[in-house]
């Protein structure tokens, strides 16, 4: 049995001086080969991958061994395969609700930015000097959510950030990552550090009540095996009809990962299949994209590249592939 605990919210109000937003760069995308000849143990080209609203596009991090810690964002179409590379060195692609832009962990300027898909122009939002990570879109579209896990305890939690302004404010002060909202923009799903453990956590908004609805430690039962060190979750996200949650886990020692589905309703816990990380769900719930990741040994021709994943068909096809 799964415990629900329920915690008191903590807010924070912080004064923002609001500025003007700073243009960083205009350049034309292009296709993009890459040679992998000597792949790390788990090799992680394609990683963070999401579908985008209207179903046409996947954007993605493509990591690249010149120069190293290089992560170019790259978009992918559903239609015919074909990849574009827009030319910014960052992580963590987030989709805006009209699918004509992307919001993203700038590892260039280390600030959050996005990218206008019709211009091409990437743009710092100008926050305040904070480590914000993993951006989130509110289904309005004019702000996003994102998460500083680092600095001081009084800056670490769940933060809101006005696309236009920069204005930001802390809604709960937490050690949280990978906020998102659901499509009624009612309940915020993100990934909560206590200690050693995880937990996956809802907060209802706006009131900023708080539910811890799974821990780390409740997969080990599951798949009945206990890695030396806690399987971690990652990219949690909504079905869009709300029903269930969609997550990884990975304990780190042993390359284990593992992609579930949590009904919020029923509380049921469900392995999807065990080989992949970094999931997203298409616009109807029916096929998500992920990123294959099993350990080197049987099957692992794909390794560490795009994959489709039929929960009708139960069909697994590879969708990116570099020489």
């Amino acid at each position: 049995m799964i415990s629900i605990i329920r915690l008191k919210p903590i807010f924070k109000s912080t004064l923002i001086v609001i500025v003007l937003l700073s243009y960083i760069s205009c350049t034309s995308p292009t296709e993009t080969t890459l040679d992998f000849t000597s792949p790390p143990m788990i090799p992680l080209h394609d990683i963070d991958a999401v579908w985008s609203p209207d179903g046409l596009q996947i954007a993605y991090s493509h990591s690249s061994k010149i120069p190293a810690g290089y992560f170019g964002i790259k978009l992918l179409s559903v239609e015919n395969l074909a990849t574009t590379e827009l030319g910014v060195n960052g992580e963590f692609p987030a989709w805006s609700p009209d699918s004509k832009m992307l919001a993203i962990n700038n590892l260039t300027s280390f600030q959050l930015s996005t990218i206008d898909l019709e211009s091409y122009s990437t743009i710092n939002i100008p926050t305040i000097p904070l480590n914000f990570l993993y951006p989130s879109w509110y289904p309005s579209g004019d702000s996003l959510l994102s998460s500083v896990n680092s600095g001081s305890t009084s800056e670490r939690g769940l933060w809101t950030i006005h696309i236009s302004t920069g204005y930001s404010r802390c809604l709960l002060s937490a050690n949280v990552v990978d906020p998102t909202w659901n499509s009624r923009e009612d309940t915020i799903l993100f990934i909560e550090w206590v200690d050693d453990i995880q937990y996956l956590s809802l907060v209802s908004y706006p009131s900023i009540s708080v539910e811890r609805i799974t821990k780390s430690d409740d997969y080990y039962s599951i798949l009945d095996r206990k890695p030396a060190i806690h399987p971690y979750f990652g990219n949690p996200s909504f079905h869009p009809n709300d029903t269930s949650l969609l997550f990884h886990t990975t304990a780190l020692n042993n390359h284990e990962a593992s992609i579930w589905i949590y009904d919020i309703s029923t509380k049921n816990i469900s392995l999807v299949f065990s080989g992949g990380l970094c999931p997203s769900w298409n616009l109807k719930g029916d096929i998500l994209v992920y990123t294959k990741s099993v350990v080197y040994g049987a099957n692992t021709s794909g390794n560490g590249y795009l994959w489709l994943y039929d929960t009708k068909s139960n069909q697994h096809t590879q969708i990116t592939f570099h020489n």
